[in-house]
């Protein structure tokens, strides 16, 4: 009981209010912070840890912003990420967003900087970082729903289909509060994603989780896992959020959750790191749809009458699901 008591601690405080947040700036024995150092080689590996407020999300944009500045203060052209790895971490009672990952700084021609999947853009030496996710289409006309993070601070965004085809794409309407992003793109589909309509998710529910997660280690044309909706409703009884047993990798954020017929009942999200196994969270379709009814695109709802296999499943999916290749500076 005592540590379940400090698991659910630990869950809700992450669930507070990102003002709170860790500011910006070196460690600090209380409010975390980064640390970095030189490895070798230009490498350099980079920490970041948040206090009890602080999200993946920004633990993650303070990685990238450090790793600017390792560029700039060196006199560098550009960097890739070797390894990056984040979530939420136990910290004795409570749970703090976490970054650490290792990037390889390169002046332009180095062979430091040549192929790897988040190389920078060494033609133009301006590219700073390149990051990646998962979205999904909406429709025929181009429309991709992923989450903030995946697409925050990026200057560059193109969309990898089924068949290969990479086609820019721009945000066209985007909710921090919610984590949620809409992707206007040229791409020509007509396979896309369907929200259920009935009946309502339930705890114990099977659901798949479609996406391209790791792709500079793992397979590049997109995975699938599965599991069950564990709660309805995520850190201090957040009702946006379902709680998920789907294991949940960086670059499966903003991928679709779907239900044993195939439709989507959430958009992946986030997990939680640490000693406590299989605890991530999606965003209800309710929520994603509402974001889409405030900005007038539109979706189709569809009964969950069927009853896929997992495979078949993923068949589905890996033709309306996009890898999404986000650059910034």
């Amino acid at each position: 009981m005592v540590v379940w008591a400090r698991v659910a601690a630990a869950l809700i405080v992450v669930a507070t209010l990102a003002a709170c947040s860790t500011s910006y700036g070196p460690s600090g024995v209380l409010n975390g912070g980064y640390t970095d150092q030189a490895i070798g080689g230009d490498q350099y590996h980079i920490e970041v840890r948040g206090n009890p407020f602080t999200s993946v999300g920004i633990a993650e944009q303070y990685f990238f912003r450090r790793a600017q500045e390792i560029v700039k203060e060196r006199g560098y052209d550009g960097y890739r990420v070797v390894v990056l790895k984040s979530g939420l971490e136990r910290h004795g009672d409570f749970s703090q967003g976490v970054a650490r990952g290792v990037i390889q700084a390169y002046h332009n021609g180095d062979k430091a900087a040549e192929g790897g999947q988040e190389a920078g853009d060494r033609s133009a030496g301006r590219q700073s970082f390149k990051a990646s996710g998962t979205g999904f289409f909406l429709g025929t006309g181009g429309f991709v729903m992923t989450n903030q993070h995946v697409i925050a601070h990026c200057q560059d965004i193109t969309i990898r289909q089924f068949d290969g085809t990479v086609v820019p794409a721009s945000v066209l309407a985007a909710d921090p509060a919610n984590d949620l992003a809409i992707l206007k793109s040229s791409a020509k589909t007509t396979s896309y994603a369907r929200f259920r309509e009935a009946p309502d998710v339930r705890r114990g529910d099977n659901v798949v989780a479609f996406g391209f997660p790791l792709t500079q280690f793992l397979s590049s044309g997109g995975a699938v896992t599965n599991g069950t909706v564990s709660a309805l409703s995520g850190p201090k009884d957040d009702s946006r959020l379902l709680q998920i047993s789907v294991p949940i990798q960086p670059g499966n954020s903003g991928g679709p959750l779907l239900d044993q017929s195939g439709n989507v009942v959430g958009i992946t999200s986030s997990g939680f790191r640490g000693e406590t196994q299989n605890v991530n969270f999606a965003i209800k379709a309710s929520v994603a749809r509402g974001f889409l009814d405030s900005h007038s695109i539109g979706y189709q709802q569809v009964p969950s009458t069927k009853s896929l296999s997992t495979s078949d499943i993923a068949a589905l999916a890996e033709k309306f699901a996009v890898y999404i290749v986000c650059t910034g500076s």
